[in-house]
């Protein structure tokens, strides 16, 4: 079942809406403001910019929420602080649709800390469907974002498969290797920041085969090649291994490959667990 058939035509444009994060940002090395990025996507869909922004409200309603109810959890706000970032600092996060989503681990670290750290600046450049050498070639926004801290979690797009005969990977494997170094290079030579790196999240894989029928898919094995690749360049980085266990296919939005709300939670506590506890 393809997308368009699996969602109600409201469905299919809250989803586009999520995954579309800051449409400017795809726009890439070209400057495109917020602004006439949802323009663009309100015209593509032929709707009105006011029914886009109240779809994004609704979403950034959900994840103020799931804010709060993080922050009402005995010892939470403890751990939050181990999130590293100097007063009056700016983190950015860098990535793909797993950060890039409206409803993300993301957005929902930002929220955390305007609430808990008010004088931080809060940057989210990830862009949905974003490969690592794409990641690199968008760099300069985030030199120039001037960045003391960079969450980076990219690297699930190299993997990706393109036509169901042909079979295409985006990107080999020695290939998505050498740009997690360069990334690494590239970031603590151009900005001097602290990397938190975040391996990247599991698929549901019981989605694979449907995926390969609509032409563009993952399989299980590549995503752990890359993600051991990704842990061999940045040894400390968090593994999402783990972050799905307890809430089954509740982890997964219903295309098995982006995280609910739910699963963005958890990788969120993952994420703050692991920093509070290196």
């Amino acid at each position: 079942m393809s997308i368009q058939d699996a969602l109600t035509p409201a469905g299919l444009l809250e989803y586009v809406v999520r995954l579309s994060g800051v449409p400017g940002l795809s726009f890439e090395p070209l400057v495109v403001s917020p602004a006439k990025g949802y323009e663009l996507l309100a015209e593509a869909f032929g709707v009105e910019p006011a029914e886009l922004q109240a779809i994004r409200d609704g979403l950034r309603a959900r994840v103020a929420a799931a804010a709060d109810a993080l922050l009402a959890e005995a010892g939470f706000v403890d751990k939050l602080r181990a999130v590293p970032a100097p007063e009056g600092g700016t983190v950015v996060v860098v990535g793909d649709s797993t950060s890039a989503d409206l409803l993300s681990w993301a957005y929902l670290l930002g929220a955390l800390l305007e609430r808990t750290r008010p004088d931080l600046n809060f940057v989210n450049r990830a862009v949905s469907g974003r490969t690592t050498a794409e990641t690199i070639a968008t760099a300069a926004g985030l030199i120039a974002a001037q960045p003391d801290t960079v969450f980076l979690l990219v690297g699930a797009n190299d993997a990706r498969r393109h036509g169901a005969l042909a079979n295409v990977r985006m990107a080999s494997l020695e290939e998505t290797t050498r740009n997690f170094a360069e990334l690494k290079r590239l970031i603590e030579l151009e900005t001097h920041a602290q990397i938190v790196a975040v391996a990247p999240a599991p698929f549901d894989p019981s989605v694979g085969e449907a995926q390969r029928e609509q032409g563009m898919w993952f399989l299980p094995d590549d995503l752990a090649e890359v993600v051991r690749a990704f842990c061999g360049v940045f040894p400390e980085a968090i593994r999402l291994d783990s972050a799905a266990d307890g809430l089954a296919a509740q982890f997964w939005s219903f295309d098995g490959v982006h995280p609910s709300l739910d699963g963005h939670t958890a990788i969120l506590r993952t994420v703050v667990d692991a920093l509070a506890s290196a």
